[in-house]
């Protein structure tokens, strides 16, 4: 399954979520994006002349990184992703308890 899940954006991937788990698995995403920028930026190699176009802007994440580790990447994300999943597979299966 993870084959056919690599080759999803982030977005087509939160869409199978229940609503309640998208968000939160998106920022997930964006902490791996981060992750990758302040890696890249740590190297002290900046891919554009001028120097990192991200670097010191908060919150920001650079896309080449990403593209350079475009499957790890991505397989990071899925990993995210089956967590809620799970989450909310579990939820909709488990038993409800009648509230007195």
């Amino acid at each position: 399954m993870e084959d056919r899940l690599v080759d999803m954006s982030k977005h087509e991937l939160a869409a199978m979520l229940a609503p309640e788990f998208r968000e939160p698995f998106l920022r997930r995403c964006a902490a791996i994006e981060k992750r990758y920028t302040d890696e890249c930026a740590a190297q002290n190699d900046p891919c554009v002349e001028s120097g990192c176009s991200v670097a010191g802007v908060d919150g920001e994440a650079c896309l080449q990184p990403l593209l350079r580790a475009e499957t790890e990447y991505r397989k990071e994300c899925i990993a995210e992703w089956a967590k809620f999943r799970v989450a909310g597979e579990f939820r909709a299966s488990a038993p409800q308890v009648a509230r007195t």
